[in-house]
């Protein structure tokens, strides 16, 4: 990155956009999460069993 940040750029909107992006990002995270868990607790109350979960490393969390 460091290459790619000339003197003539605007720092603070930079830093102010990847400071918004960083929120949304945790944001998203935290409602998918709260998704996923809203619909196993939804799919146990139907007695709907769900497939095993895998997240590209084999393991189940």
């Amino acid at each position: 990155m460091a290459d790619e940040i000339r003197p003539d750029l605007d720092w603070g909107t930079y830093r102010f956009l990847f400071a918004v992006i960083s929120t949304m990002a945790r944001d998203a995270a935290s409602l998918a999460a709260d998704l996923e868990a809203e619909l196993v607790r939804l799919a146990a109350e139907h007695g709907v069993e769900l497939p095993p979960l895998d997240m590209g490393g084999g393991e189940a969390p």
